[in-house]
């Protein structure tokens, strides 16, 4: 996993960095080995208050922050560690539970097709509908909650999440928008629409 660590107004020596990275780097791939970066940041403020600021990473969106405050460099930064570490804890036993109690009855799927864009093929209108395919899988569509859908969003790194809605029983879709907030589409309401249904 990549981690980053940054100065603001504050001159982060070799030290401070190889302890920020080797400590996260630990406490991060115990609980979340799903995670794929973290960027930390340690800003001197008024008075020579020492905020530092954690993000850690599934795909390019940031789903835990931690803060810490202190007047020592490395208390500021055990104390967002620790907070981070006990927010992976509670995430990690949530993501466990769920699917402790996941049946495989509430899982459907649907085959999942992977084509290049910039294929010549595409450069034809008439087999534009028709792409080669270069790759196929079959892919499970689980009945889940909007907000368990996030969760398990956060743990891939598409920035997508397509699943069938527990509440209304049809086909959800949410996916990260460039402001990064979440947008949250039904599916099947396309459907119904083109059919009068």
């Amino acid at each position: 996993m990549e981690i980053k660590v940054s100065g603001h107004h504050i001159d982060v020596g070799d030290s401070l960095r190889q302890y920020v990275k080797d400590v996260l780097s630990q406490i991060v791939q115990k609980y979340c080995t799903y995670a794929t970066s973290a960027n930390v940041k340690i800003l001197m403020e008024r008075h020579k208050y020492i905020v530092t600021e954690i993000e850690v990473h599934s795909g390019k969106k940031a789903f835990l922050t931690s803060h810490g405050s202190d007047y020592d460099a490395y208390k500021s930064v055990d104390a967002a560690i620790n907070k981070m570490e006990s927010q992976l804890k509670k995430y990690n036993k949530k993501l466990q539970s769920y699917h402790h109690k996941r049946k495989h009855e509430d899982a459907h799927t649907m085959q999942k097709y992977v084509f290049n864009p910039q294929d010549s093929y595409f450069e034809d209108d008439s087999t534009a509908d028709n792409p080669i395919i270069i790759a196929e899988k079959l892919i499970d569509i689980e009945r889940l909650s909007v907000s368990d859908a996030v969760m398990k969003m956060e743990t891939n790194s598409h920035g997508t999440y397509i699943f069938i809605n527990s509440a209304t029983e049809k086909l959800n879709l949410i996916f990260y928008r460039k402001d990064g907030n979440i947008a949250w589409v039904d599916i099947s309401t396309i459907n119904d629409y083109r059919y009068g249904l």
